[in-house]
């Protein structure tokens, strides 16, 4: 068996987004065999003490005003819900096979690193760490709220919710974080998983700089799994969920390694920069892992990695072209080819690159229609082509052409 890397970067680093399993006729064998019986079971067990967790956590929060929520809660509620959210969470890790939970340093108190980060991110699995962490509050979706179960966790946890449909919500959490980290130990701990996708754990992404606004010290939390198989690895192109779950639970044994490194206490520019912050803790856990750190990371949907201020796909995917050729098509219009070397709907013209005041680099028509710049969703600094297109959404064929990293050049 080998689980690979598939691939590199384009910088020299493997592909952190691309997990190969590869299984030998005897591991097949033995996978199929444990899988049509210790499996099933053991995924059956861990969901019924899910949903034993479930009144425990509303124990915590129900009957109360969303003012007594906004501060820690200290009472007997609170301290019996924990108490068996802990153990029942335990339990259910356990079942799923789990057996070992290795912790390696000194985890620092509230006071001394009110904020920790969690790397590398490789799996659904690793909120386990939650437990030795002595669960810390998270950031989560706002949607999760509506998740049976998880929401009722994410309650009792009082996350830190951010909505992708409110424009304000960023700032608000950035403030929640800042109020809650310069709380001198009254709030838990925050915990953050700052590359923000998971990885094949070949290679640390680039960290979100969300973990570090507060400009406090801070805790790196190194999470490994030194499994013969590596089947608990869910990345962008791999197993998915369903057989990452199955291969876990065949495996008789799944060990987790959760070592707590040394408090990071930021300098004066750190303190005041959260990116410079973000990049100096991400070389020191990647050193500290023996793996390299690099500038990619996950964009909308896509991996990406950073080239100067450009943010280029890493793997090109042809059928990312057919599926817009595709979608273009069904609106009947014929193609033509523009001097842009893309395939147009219409020829408007030569293509001038221009700066816009949102988009470093941006394309238009010269004589076109005026329909201006196109954005790029989540604000990568590509260029794309209006000519080609006209003016495009964010989930418009040209965004997924130039996302999926495909050139006029390239064919």
């Amino acid at each position: 068996m080998e689980g690979g890397s598939g691939g590199r970067d384009g910088g020299g680093a493997p592909n952190p987004f691309v997990h190969e399993l590869r299984l030998t006729g005897a591991q097949r064998a033995k996978f199929y065999l444990l899988g049509t019986v210790l499996a099933p079971l053991r995924v059956a067990l861990a969901f019924i003490v899910l949903f034993l967790i479930w009144p425990f956590a509303l124990l915590q929060v129900l009957h109360r005003s969303e003012e007594e929520l906004k501060e820690p809660l200290m009472d007997w509620r609170s301290s019996v819900s924990y108490s068996s959210v802990y153990l029942l969470s335990r339990l259910m890790f356990f079942l799923l096979g789990f057996m070992q939970i290795r912790v390696r340093g000194q985890r620092a108190s509230r006071l001394e690193a009110p904020i920790l980060v969690a790397a590398p991110h490789s799996t659904f699995f690793d909120p386990i760490i939650l437990l030795p962490c002595d669960i810390p509050m998270v950031v989560s979706r706002t949607e999760n709220l509506h998740v049976p179960v998880i929401g009722a966790l994410l309650r009792f946890n009082q996350a830190i919710l951010v909505s992708r449909h409110d424009p304000a919500s960023r700032k608000k959490v950035v403030e929640e974080v800042k109020r809650r980290a310069t709380s001198q130990g009254k709030w838990p701990q925050v915990l953050f998983f700052p590359e923000g996708t998971c990885s094949n754990k070949k290679a640390l992404l680039k960290f979100k700089p969300g973990a570090f606004i507060a400009g406090v010290p801070i805790q790196p939390i190194l999470v490994r799994y030194p499994n013969s198989l590596d089947s608990t690895t869910w990345a962008w192109q791999g197993p998915g969920v369903l057989k990452v779950i199955w291969l876990t639970a065949s495996q008789l044994c799944t060990t987790v390694e959760v070592e707590f490194l040394p408090v990071y206490q930021p300098s004066a520019e750190e303190s005041i920069n959260p990116t410079l912050y973000a990049s100096n803790v991400q070389r020191a856990m990647a050193r500290a892992l023996g793996i390299p750190a690099t500038e990619c990371e996950l964009v909308g949907t896509l991996p990406v990695r950073a080239v100067g201020h450009l943010r280029v796909a890493l793997e090109p995917r042809l059928w990312e072209l057919d599926r817009a050729l595709r979608r273009a098509r069904t609106r009947g219009v014929p193609w033509m080819p523009g001097r842009c070397g893309w395939p147009c709907r219409r020829w408007r013209g030569d293509v001038a690159l221009r700066t816009s005041h949102s988009w470093p680099l941006s394309c238009s028509a010269k004589g076109g229609p005026g329909r201006g710049p196109h954005a790029c969703p989540g604000r990568v600094s590509v260029p794309s082509c209006a000519c080609c297109w006209g003016r495009p959404g964010p989930t418009e064929p040209s965004s997924t052409l130039h996302w999926a990293g495909l050139s006029p050049t390239m064919g």
